[in-house]
């Protein structure tokens, strides 16, 4: 049986992928997986992160704490989802793609479920916050885990 989070648990949890934007400012949900799996969360699971009304999916395959941590920091306003077309590349870099048909309008209401690849933002990529000069708390052998190196222009 999964362990469920303390408060405490989640909000280390929320720091830890905030550090990480920190140092890109971007992100996406493959590399947040690995983030879990940096810090040993047991992040598997039946839920989804999505728009239920469109019916489109944003990602799914977590269990509800890791999902009330980014649903959080979204509702905290401090990560933004972007959706773009070459959103999809970030995730194919890391061979994570879901199997369903891809969501090409946010806006549209589809019949059957579809993926809208969305890249993870903080507050400096959507131009909310001025960036500062902090250490992130990661390490290079971490940052070297996560991969790769994402910035939009």
């Amino acid at each position: 049986m999964k362990k469920k989070l303390t408060r405490q648990e989640k909000e280390d949890f929320k720091d830890f992928i905030m550090n990480y934007l920190q140092y890109g400012h971007v992100a996406n949900f493959a590399e947040i997986e690995l983030m879990f799996e940096l810090c040993g969360l047991d992040w598997r699971g039946e839920w989804t992160i999505g728009d239920h009304a469109h019916n489109t999916v944003l990602w799914y395959g977590w269990n509800k704490s890791a999902k009330d941590i980014i649903s959080e920091l979204a509702d905290e306003g401090k990560i933004y989802f972007l959706p773009l077309d070459r959103a999809l590349e970030a995730y194919e870099k890391y061979n994570n793609v879901l199997e369903i048909p891809i969501a090409h309008d946010p806006t549209h209401k589809y019949k059957d479920p579809h993926w809208l690849p969305v890249l993870i933002l903080d507050e400096v990529a959507i131009g909310k916050k001025k960036p500062e000069k902090y250490e992130t708390g990661f390490t290079e052998e971490q940052f070297k885990k996560i991969g790769t190196k994402l910035f939009i222009k």
